[in-house]
């Protein structure tokens, strides 16, 4: 279905049929408030920007077909709240998917995901994700939550492999406790870059490694648990991972003792635990 032109009249848009993929921006410059795609049961894509831009949408059904949703999906539409634990043809979260999808306080995603690409919630509002359930989440890519400002509650699976750099990069979560994702092995270059409101990270054992600048701009009293990463070593830490870090406390395992290079200039009034 290329783009199409409907009346500023047109409120309530209910399409059927042999549909099997709707063209990006097929539905830009209309005033729809209800989109209902529940009957195109032949329809597996939603390409770019279908939503996206459609300020007035407030409500999206999509039949259970559903495979692939493009950048930008919901981009300043007025939907609150979407559940998609019913569509199990989905296995991907795009790049931008939910990218400032401003007005989106809810989401559920279906248990089949298995990868989440960069910058899917990049300057949503959303405060609270609970992907606990997503027991085939391996792979969280880079910047996925970067700018997510108003994220202050996020659970990931055990199932959890990769995070990518820049990850959590400006978030306002308070309490993250990762104990449980034991194959997660490496915290990369930035991942909580800016993460200004964490007062509590706890980390899995499985961890071994920990890139520059992983730890940057911290200002709130926060405490660091490596605790049970008996696998990490000094040697693995690289120059800088806790950069500019400047009050807090890190607990390390007993193990590894604090290094002078891991942080801007000096250990700051950071209060070292073993």
């Amino acid at each position: 279905m290329n783009q199409i032109a409907l009346p500023e009249t047109v409120k309530n848009l209910y399409i059927a049929g042999n549909v099997e993929e709707i063209a990006d921006q097929a539905f830009i410059n209309t005033k729809i408030e209800i989109l209902n795609l529940k009957y195109c049961e032949r329809l597996k894509k939603i390409s770019n920007s279908v939503c996206g831009g459609l300020s007035a949408l407030t409500e999206l059904t999509l039949p259970e077909s559903i495979e692939e949703l493009g950048r930008f999906s919901f981009t300043v539409t007025n939907i609150r709240a979407l559940d998609f634990s019913h569509y199990l043809h989905m296995r991907e979260i795009k790049n931008s998917t939910f990218a400032y999808a401003i007005n989106l306080e809810e989401l559920t995603l279906p248990p089949t995901i298995h990868k989440i690409q960069a910058y899917a919630f990049k300057e949503t509002k959303i405060r609270k994700l609970d992907f606990s359930n997503l027991a085939h989440l391996q792979e969280i890519e880079p910047y996925t939550f970067a700018l997510a400002s108003y994220l202050e509650d996020l659970k990931l699976p055990n199932s959890i492999k990769e995070i990518g750099a820049h990850a959590f990069n400006s978030t306002f979560i308070k309490t993250l406790n990762l104990q449980h994702c034991v194959n997660w092995k490496k915290i990369k270059s930035g991942t909580f870059f800016n993460a200004r409101k964490l007062e509590i990270l706890v980390l899995p054992a499985s961890i071994e490694a920990v890139e520059e600048t992983a730890f940057d701009g911290f200002n709130k009293t926060t405490k660091i648990d490596f605790s049970h990463c008996l696998n990490l070593k000094v040697a693995n830490i690289s120059k800088g991972a806790f950069f500019a870090l400047n009050e807090g406390q890190i607990i390390l395992p007993p193990n590894i003792s604090m290094q002078p290079e891991w942080f801007n200039l000096d250990f700051g009034e950071f209060e070292e635990v073993v």
